[in-house]
C-alpha cells in the first residue's frame, strides 16, 4: 500500500486519486494541526463522493478521536520508555499514566522529535470497499469495557453520570464515538480496534446502504411548551421598538419614552458611556445617551434589555437557579466585550454595536434549558468545558438540549431581527451561516471559545473551523493566548470602572 506524506498533493488531486482508485493513503510522525486540517477537508470531499456528506459532522468527531489517539498512543511509548516502566504490566501502567498527560504536555516538543526516530507513525487510509504502533493488552482491555458501556447507555445522560463519577474522566471520547455512530443508525461494531503484530488498527466503518436524510434536532413538547409560554415584551418596550424604526421620529419623544422605565434609562446611560462610543466625558442625560447610541444602536439594544427583563422576571425567582443564571448572563456579557474589540478595527460603528448584542445574546437559548432541567444543563457545560469537547456534539446526542436552536427559536418569537437570529443559531457551527453574517459570527465563535478556555487555548485552537482560523490571522494557540490575556485585562479594568 502506498503511503504519502499529507499534504504532499492538493486536496482536489487527492479525491481524484480517491475517486480514480477507491481509496486515499496518508502516513504522518508529527499530525500538526495544518495536518488534521488537510485530513479533515479530504474526510469531508471523500463523503461528498460517495453521497454521504451530511454525516460530516459526525465522523469528523470520530475521526478526529481515532488520529489523536493514535498520537497520543506513540507518544505514549516513548514516554514510557524513557521513565522505564513496562507498558504491558498493568500495576506499572497505572503507575506510569499518573503523570502522563502533564509530563507529555511538558516536554511535547521533546516527544514529537522522537517519533520519527524510533518510528512511530500514524497511518491514515480512506478507502471505499464491497463490504500505528501495536495497541497493549492494557489499553485494548480499557477500549473494550468503554465500547461495551457505550452500548448499553441508552442516552448521553447515563453517559455523564459515568464520566462525572470517574476522577479521570477517561474514554469519554470512544464512549462519544460510539453513541455518534448509534446516531446514524449504526452499531458500535462499526468502530473497530483491532492489533496486529506491528500496528493497531482503528476503522469506522460506513455501510454505502445508511439512510443519509439528515437527522434534524428535535426540540422536545417541554421545551416548545415553554417557547410558547414566553411573554412578548411589555407594551411601553414595543412601542418604544416601534418609535425608534420610524427614522422620522424625534429625540425628545425618544427620551421620553425610556424615561417611564428608571432601569432602561439606568441600562441606556451605562451603554453610552461603555468602551463601544469612546466618549471624552461621562454622559449623565438620557438625551445624550440617545444621541451618542443613535437609534439604531438603540433598537438593537431593546433586544437584549427585553430579554433580560423577560427570562429574569421568569426565572430569577428561583433561588436555586439564580447563581447559574447571573454565570450565564456574566458569561455573555464577558463574550460581548471580546467580539467587539475582536471586531474593532473591522467592521464600521453600526456593525460593531450589533456584534456587541449579538454577544450579550448568544446564549440565550440557554437560560431556556437551564429553567427546563438544569442538571442536565450543568452535565453538559461541565463536561464541554473539562475535556474540550465542541458543545454541539454533547447536545446533538441529547435531544432537546440544543442551546442555540432553542435560542434561535425564542429569537424568532420575539421578531428579532433575521442577523442576531441567525448568530444565535450558527455561533458554534460558523460555516453554516448565511455567508453575508458570516464574519460578524466569527467573532462571537471565537470570543465564547476563548472565554470558555481561558485556562487552555489548545482547546479553542482545536474547535475553531480552519475558516475562522484564517480570517483571524492565528497560527497557533499561542497567538489566541496572547489576544485572550490582552482582552482579559482590558475586560477587568473595564469592569472595574463600570
Amino acid at each position: 500500500m502506498n503511503y504519502m506524506k499529507i499534504g504532499s498533493i492538493g486536496i482536489q488531486d487527492a479525491i481524484k486519486k480517491f475517486e480514480e482508485e477507491g481509496e486515499i493513503n496518508f502516513e504522518t510522525y508529527i499530525l500538526s494541526y495544518d495536518e488534521e486540517y488537510y485530513l479533515l477537508d479530504v474526510l469531508k470531499l471523500c463523503l461528498t463522493e460517495i453521497c454521504k456528506e451530511n454525516l460530516f459532522e459526525h465522523i469528523s468527531y470520530c475521526f478526529r478521536e481515532m488520529i489523536n489517539n493514535a498520537k497520543k498512543a506513540n507518544t505514549k511509548r516513548i514516554y514510557f520508555d524513557e521513565i522505564n516502566l513496562n507498558l504491558n504490566n498493568t500495576d506499572e501502567y497505572k503507575k506510569g499514566m499518573k503523570s502522563f498527560k502533564a509530563l507529555s504536555i511538558e516536554k511535547a516538543e521533546y516527544y514529537i522529535s522522537k517519533l520519527q526516530e524510533r518510528g512511530y507513525y500514524i497511518r491514515i487510509s480512506f478507502k471505499l470497499d464491497s463490504d500505528n504502533s501495536v495497541i497493549h493488552e492494557e489499553e485494548l482491555s480499557l477500549i473494550n469495557i468503554r465500547k461495551k458501556r457505550a452500548r448499553e447507555f441508552k442516552n448521553i445522560q447515563e453517559a455523564l453520570n459515568l464520566i462525572l463519577n470517574n476522577k479521570e474522566g477517561a474514554g469519554l471520547g470512544i464512549i462519544i464515538s460510539i453513541m455518534m455512530l448509534k446516531k446514524m443508525g449504526l452499531s458500535p461494531d462499526h468502530l473497530k480496534i483491532e492489533a496486529t503484530k506491528n500496528e493497531t488498527i482503528t476503522s469506522i466503518i460506513i455501510p454505502l446502504s445508511l439512510i443519509t436524510e439528515e437527522n434534524a434536532i428535535e426540540i422536545n413538547d417541554l421545551l416548545m411548551k415553554e417557547i410558547d409560554e414566553l411573554p412578548q415584551f411589555p407594551e411601553h418596550i414595543m412601542e418604544l421598538k416601534n418609535v425608534l424604526g420610524d427614522p422620522k421620529s424625534d429625540i425628545k419623544v425618544v427620551s421620553k419614552l425610556i424615561s417611564r422605565d428608571p432601569a432602561l434609562t439606568a441600562e441606556i446611560i451605562k451603554f453610552s458611556n461603555s468602551a463601544l462610543f469612546s466618549v471624552t466625558k461621562r454622559i449623565s442625560s438620557i438625551t445624550e445617551a440617545v444621541k451618542i447610541i443613535g437609534f439604531r444602536g438603540l433598537k438593537s439594544m431593546i433586544y437584549s434589555y427585553g430579554t433580560k427583563l423577560l427570562l429574569d422576571e421568569r426565572y430569577m425567582k428561583d433561588k436555586n437557579r439564580q447563581f447559574n443564571m447571573e454565570q450565564i448572563w456574566e458569561h455573555s456579557y464577558k463574550v460581548a466585550y471580546f467580539a467587539f474589540n475582536l471586531a474593532k478595527n473591522k467592521f464600521s460603528k453600526e456593525k460593531l454595536e450589533e456584534i456587541y448584542i449579538a454577544g450579550i445574546l448568544h446564549d440565550l437559548g440557554k437560560i431556556l434549558a437551564f429553567a427546563i432541567n438544569p442538571k442536565i444543563t450543568e452535565k453538559i457545560n461541565y463536561i464541554c468545558q473539562e475535556k474540550g469537547i465542541p458543545i454541539r456534539i454533547i447536545e446533538e446526542l441529547s435531544n432537546g438540549y440544543n442551546h442555540s436552536v432553542i435560542g434561535s427559536l425564542i429569537a424568532k418569537k420575539w421578531n428579532f431581527p433575521e442577523s442576531l437570529t441567525s448568530i444565535i443559531e450558527f455561533h458554534h457551527i460558523p460555516i453554516e451561516i448565511d455567508e453575508k453574517y458570516r464574519n460578524t459570527v466569527y467573532c462571537i465563535n471565537l470570543a465564547n471559545l476563548m472565554v470558555i478556555y481561558y485556562e487552555n487555548m489548545d482547546k479553542v485552537f482545536g474547535q475553531l473551523e480552519k475558516e475562522v482560523i484564517d480570517y483571524f490571522k492565528i497560527k497557533s494557540p499561542d497567538d489566541i493566548k496572547t489576544i485572550s490575556e490582552k482582552l482579559e485585562t482590558a475586560y477587568a479594568k473595564n469592569r472595574a470602572n463600570i
